[in-house]
């Protein structure tokens, strides 16, 4: 496993610049615990991203919760676009933007997700750190379940890297043989909310347009 940290510590961007108030988005980022696959249930691993995003500070207080991208096959067949409700197929799955924690376009949407290509790499840790990290997904680029190797099936999983943009994201041309590697994971859907101290400057506008309109 390649596993390669920046020594500089940043802030996670949960709302990206380029959104206004209003807008739904989803946050996708990749796991700093490193944890071997083999469970059956998608849950397990759901748990093991959530546990991680919730080590930020700023990620907690966003109240979301948090699903690996990921696919199993052998207990149950659940492919990665299903269980995150990315699958473009679906039209009552969002169809959102999707960010990393630097506040890059990783995708437009659901099918830029899954069309073999991002615009920009996942890359970043929950800390909004780069982990440049080979990452177990189980899934092929179009977002299915591989036909064998899958999250279920142990450190013979499919892997993808953390910092490509093309298909190797989540699949790339090996089969990991180390025992332990780590995860995306992916928040529910969210919406930019007006800042605390601009609802209080709206709210004091609103007064004096009523006390203006008592006065005349």
């Amino acid at each position: 496993m390649t596993l390669i940290s920046s020594a500089a510590n940043a802030t996670p961007m949960t709302v990206p610049a380029d959104l206004s108030v209003g807008d739904t988005y989803r946050i996708v980022f990749v796991t700093e615990v490193v944890v071997n696959p083999g469970a059956s249930l998608l849950s397990v691993y759901d748990s093991i991203v959530t546990s991680d995003a919730l080590s930020q500070p700023e990620l907690a207080a966003l109240a979301t919760t948090w699903q690996v991208l990921g696919s199993t096959r052998f207990l149950a067949l659940v492919h990665a676009r299903v269980h995150t409700n990315t699958d473009p197929t679906n039209g009552s799955d969002p169809d959102v933007p999707i960010y990393n924690l630097q506040g890059e376009l990783v995708a437009s949407g659901n099918a830029d997700l899954w069309d073999g290509s991002l615009q920009n790499a996942i890359r970043y840790g929950a800390d909004a750190v780069q982990n440049a990290s080979d990452v177990f997904t189980g899934t092929t680029p179009d977002g299915l379940a591989h036909v064998f190797y899958t999250l279920d099936n142990g450190s013979s999983t499919v892997i993808g890297s953390s910092t490509s943009t093309a298909s190797q994201w989540t699949h790339t041309t090996n089969i990991s043989t180390q025992p332990t590697q780590v995860y995306y994971g992916i928040s529910a859907l969210l919406m930019v909310v007006p800042e605390p101290a601009t609802v209080f400057l709206m709210s004091l506008g609103l007064v004096g347009l009523g006390v203006s309109r008592r006065v005349n």
